[in-house]
């Protein structure tokens, strides 16, 4: 996977003192990958499946807080709080997309994917 052929620089990112550089490298994904979730937001939208008013915030909303809150580079985020909000991950895509209930449940850790 992309992640085990980039050991080395996730390593150095996860060092005590590289949180200044692990944020940048944060933003840079996000700059990147948002404007592409939204415009696939914005089909979404068009062709009736998703009923998002900011298409680009969702994104950079979503995005974020799941790199953010599930990365124990950031902070020693424990199994527990990790496991919580994986599994509320897909609830909370369908309610900021406004997605039927259940679209997005193959997000769910353990469920079998489409």
């Amino acid at each position: 996977t992309l992640a085990q052929d980039n050991d080395g620089v996730l390593d150095a990112l996860h060092r005590p003192g590289n949180t200044v550089l692990h944020a940048q490298q944060l933003g840079q994904y996000l700059n990147r990958l948002c404007p592409l979730f939204a415009q696939v937001i914005q089909k979404g939208v068009a062709d009736g499946d998703f009923t998002c008013p900011c298409p680009l915030e969702a994104a950079e909303l979503l995005l974020g807080g799941i790199q953010f809150l599930t990365d124990v580079g950031f902070f020693p985020w424990n199994e527990k709080d990790i496991a919580r909000r994986q599994a509320a991950i897909p609830v909370l895509v369908e309610s900021q997309l406004g997605a039927p209930k259940g679209s997005f449940s193959f997000l769910t850790p353990g469920a079998d994917t489409p």
